[in-house]
């Protein structure tokens, strides 16, 4: 059997960053790839990558078939909650390989398999903790996994609203894998660079510094940031830039990404290197939240409330 076939589903116009989604994808030909959209591409696709072209309204047809209840998706946002349906709903596309997973498209990849080595694969079967990428065993436990008892919210209720769960995450897959005790490897963000939605350029779970970046260098990813003595180059699976609207048309192997752009690498990286605020790093993140929450409708607070509560007083 071939190893892992990743799917990533976009409906809409695809981000001018598609382009260097598409050129990391190439470098990691251990893997193929499906782009499902909606939208046009018109330059040459790389051989390990796959465009299937469907329509929200397709999208939705295709899951209603994993249920006897009308499900809900009406928006794509919303797709976040089916990824891990990925297995049966494209049956089809994934039955030859061993493993298939999900990603999403503001993203570029490193080196995947310097991180997920041939004995990560033989020992897990579920690799990964967040949506930007996890892989799945193909086999009927983990692809009906969604079925469990044991998250706040039923799979019933999850796929009957409007409104997204993090099913696919956090309040959902993560917390069946340890209730069932499958073979999961948990590695949070030990080995990705996921930009934070509520601070300028800082990075979720890793140590940040006052002037850093990220470089995408023939196919590696690496977080370069000075340490007050030198440059330092720590190489990463991903880098996952959430909500920027990177664009870049025409790539060179060497691709440096910035606050808010990025360009092709052609200096000292010194020149490069943004500088951050560390010190109210904490208090904006906090104001930005809370923010978010009050923003959100009355539902909204409910599930985030009642998941919380679930997640860190009664289920841990």
């Amino acid at each position: 059997m071939k190893r892992a076939l990743i799917i990533a589903c976009y409906i809409g116009k695809l981000p001018e960053s598609i382009n260097m989604w598409i050129k990391s994808c190439a470098y990691n030909k251990d893997y193929d790839f499906m782009l499902v959209t909606d939208d046009k591409l018109y330059d040459d696709i790389p051989e390990n990558i796959t465009v299937l072209s469907q329509s929200l309204d397709d999208l939705k047809k295709r899951f209603q078939k994993c249920f006897d209840f009308n499900i809900s998706l009406e928006k794509p946002y919303k797709l976040c909650d089916f990824k891990p349906l990925y297995g049966i709903a494209f049956e089809e596309y994934v039955r030859e390989y061993e493993f298939w997973g999900h990603c999403d498209v503001d993203m570029v990849f490193g080196n995947i398999s310097s991180f997920y080595t041939n004995e990560i694969f033989d020992k897990y079967d579920r690799i990964g903790t967040y949506g930007h990428l996890i892989l799945y065993r193909n086999n009927y436990e983990i692809n009906n996994l969604y079925k469990k008892k044991g998250t706040p919210f039923s799979y019933k209720k999850v796929f009957t609203s409007k409104y997204n769960y993090g099913f696919d995450e956090q309040y959902g897959y993560n917390i069946l894998c340890r209730k069932y005790e499958i073979k999961w490897y948990d590695c949070g963000h030990k080995y990705c660079l996921d930009k934070k939605r509520t601070l300028p350029y800082s990075f979720a779970e890793t140590d940040n510094y006052e002037h850093q970046a990220v470089v995408f260098k023939n196919g590696k990813i690496y977080h370069v940031y000075d340490d007050g003595r030198d440059v330092i180059y720590k190489e990463k699976i991903y880098y996952h830039f959430t909500g920027t609207k990177y664009n870049l048309k025409k790539l060179s192997d060497e691709i440096v990404f910035e606050y808010n752009e990025c360009r092709n690498l052609n200096d000292d990286i010194r020149l490069y290197l943004s500088k951050r605020s560390v010190k109210c790093d904490r208090g904006l993140s906090l104001l930005v939240r809370i923010n978010a929450f009050w923003r959100r409708s009355l539902y909204q607070k409910y599930i985030f409330i009642k998941q919380k509560i679930y997640y860190y007083v009664l289920w841990r």
